[in-house]
């Protein structure tokens, strides 16, 4: 469904164009709540069946996940040629995960851009995933 406000036209994305943008994406970033504020971090990841893996070391992102197990994750891309921009977001539960079998799978997949070694794979299984697009409307030029 699009909605045309005046400069601009916003359209809601389908979740099949929401969950092709998280596959075709490798950094986002994901929030959670420090000492009662959110905070948002940058990270790299990867989908696997549905589900958002990233890796951290101990610290503010892992200490967030385990205080409050719902996260929210965030990806965006502009496209200037075009004058429009669209945006993901992934609502969920989140878990440190502990399987020998799927940190091996996760850790053959997702090599950390950030220096340390990112022990630790968070899985985000998404409850809510929504999506934005929004353009110039096609009557206005610059």
């Amino acid at each position: 469904m699009a909605v045309d406000n005046g400069p601009t036209r916003t359209e809601v994305l389908s979740q099949v164009a929401c969950e092709r943008h998280l596959r075709h994406q490798d950094v986002g970033r994901v929030a959670v709540v420090v000492d009662g504020h959110p905070e948002i971090f940058p990270v790299n990841y990867v989908v696997v069946d549905g589900d958002i893996y990233f890796r951290t070391d101990p610290g503010t992102k892992l200490d967030g996940v385990t205080r409050a197990q719902t996260i929210a994750f965030e990806i965006d891309g502009i496209d200037e040629e075009r004058q429009q921009g669209w945006s993901v977001l992934a609502v969920g539960d989140a878990r440190w995960i502990a399987d020998a079998d799927k940190i091996g799978e996760i850790r053959d997949r997702l090599q950390p851009w950030a220096a340390g070694d990112k022990a630790h794979i968070v899985r985000l299984r998404p409850d809510k995933l929504t999506g934005r697009r929004i353009a110039r409307s096609r009557d206005q030029s610059p």
